[in-house]
């Protein structure tokens, strides 16, 4: 019989940071975008068929520069694909976004806006 448990001593599991489904990664806590499966999923997010592909930001209340970087590079290297990438956000990184005007290389829009409208 098998023990749902994990032995004494042994590690808690990480939570799950990100969940993929078809074309869209959800990031599910403020985001570590160094995270090497992240960067991995990211990856081959843009090797399948899907166009837009999507980031879900909703419910991540701010971003480093770090994290920045990273979209600026994987919105670049999606256009080089000839993928359009949608970012959905909250309302705080939304006017993040815009002042750096990520918002013009990328979709980027709130839960309550959907896609495609700006």
């Amino acid at each position: 019989m098998n023990d749902p448990q994990p032995p004494a001593g042994a590690p808690a599991p990480k939570p799950l940071a990100f969940t993929v489904s078809g074309g869209t990664i959800t990031v599910l806590k403020d985001p570590k975008f160094d995270d090497k499966e992240f960067q991995r999923q990211c990856d081959l997010l843009l090797q399948t068929p899907h166009n837009p592909v999507v980031i879900d930001l909703a419910k991540v209340g701010y971003l480093q520069s770090p994290e920045i970087a990273f979209l600026f590079v994987f919105v670049k290297k999606a256009k080089q694909m000839g993928k359009t990438v949608e970012l959905r956000v909250s309302r705080t990184v939304q006017l993040v976004l815009k002042r750096i005007q990520l918002d013009h290389l990328a979709g980027v829009h709130t839960p309550e806006e959907g896609a495609g409208q700006d």
